[in-house]
């Protein structure tokens, strides 16, 4: 699996673009570009690929797993208290999200500027903390298939770690999953490839959902459904005996609903 980095926001190889040509006959005065300071010799890698969008994160829940102190590798957990859906993005197209901070709205992007805050203040002193450190987002990293997103912050030092928690209205086709002994086969959804219900399903690759067990009346191959619940990612998918891995996605799924699309 190739790793996609998304952007810093950063141009040019040494993160400075170089002054206009100025005629010597002009008498207009050369004006200077805004300077990208480089980060220190002992700072993370900054991102400079600019994809603008993963695919498959519509319709994906993705909560705060913690603030990791990139100097001492430490992970710093934020209580979200009586606001379940806090600290919690919703990407709602492979490129964007919404969500909230615990009163403040926030919109996601996965280019700059990353995060963009609503006028509501925060009272509470981490939701404060999380507010200041998402100001200042200057890239985002992500591994396709992977259950972690994180967002560096321009100390070089901060780094908000999300974790892929489940899905929303996700859309797919029923699939079975076949082996060399079709009897120890299991039912599986396929992830559509656009999310939107009209979109392909890569059966060659993409997002497979394994379900612990599902009604008789869904056990139709290519049946296009709707479904939500908590996922785990795994790195396999277990028939029986046996372990599979393929270029497919794997995740445990915990369905909370599950419906046919007419």
């Amino acid at each position: 699996m190739i790793p996609v980095l998304l952007l810093s926001g950063t141009t040019g190889c040494g993160g400075n673009d170089p002054y206009p040509v100025i005629s010597p006959v002009s008498t207009t005065e050369p004006k200077e570009l805004p300077v990208v300071n480089d980060p220190p010799p002992d700072s993370p890698p900054l991102y400079t690929t600019e994809p603008k969008k993963v695919p498959f994160l519509f319709g994906k829940v993705w909560q705060l797993d913690g603030i990791l102190d990139m100097e001492t590798n430490s992970v710093r957990k934020l209580a979200p208290g009586d606001h379940a859906d806090g600290y919690s993005m919703l990407f709602n197209s492979d490129s964007t999200a919404t969500g909230k901070i615990l009163d403040t709205e926030i919109q996601v992007s996965l280019s700059r500027p990353f995060f963009r805050l609503s006028e509501a203040k925060e009272e509470n002193g981490e939701a404060q903390l999380f507010a200041r450190i998402a100001s200042g987002i200057i890239g985002c990293e992500h591994v396709p298939g992977d259950s972690l997103m994180k967002f560096y912050n321009e100390d070089y030092k901060t780094c908000l770690v999300f974790k892929l928690k489940s899905v929303l209205d996700k859309t797919g086709s029923m699939y079975y999953f076949f082996t060399n002994r079709p009897q120890q086969g299991r039912w599986t959804i396929h992830g559509d490839a656009n999310g939107n219900g009209n979109g392909g399903v890569l059966y060659d690759g993409g997002e497979l959902y394994i379900p612990e067990d599902i009604p008789d009346s869904f056990k139709k191959q290519g049946m296009k459904v709707k479904f939500n619940g908590d996922v785990q990612k795994t790195p396999y998918i277990e028939v029986g005996t046996d372990r599979f891995i393929s270029t497919e996605s794997f995740y445990l799924i915990n369905l909370s609903s599950l419906d046919e699309l007419l």
